[in-house]
């Protein structure tokens, strides 16, 4: 599998467990780290390189842009 696909796939991952915990206000990078089977420090590192931003931000970027979908649904 080339590189470009096993990023695509890893944060199609992460985007999925993010989704399947939104609704706890509680989530913390360091229970997705727990999740994915990663050191809280590999996973900071991992999506920082990735995303070009920090783990807690990426979490709260998708839970604006699912409620922003939901607004204007």
């Amino acid at each position: 599998m080339p590189k470009g696909e096993q990023k695509d796939d890893w944060l199609r991952t992460l985007d999925t467990c993010v989704m399947e915990h939104i609704a706890h206000s509680d989530l913390t990078s360091q229970e997705l780290a727990r999740q994915l089977g990663m050191s809280e420090r590999q996973f900071y590192r991992k999506v920082k390189q990735l995303t070009n931003t920090t783990p807690h931000r990426y979490i709260h970027q998708i839970r604006f842009h699912t409620a922003y979908q939901g607004l204007k649904q």
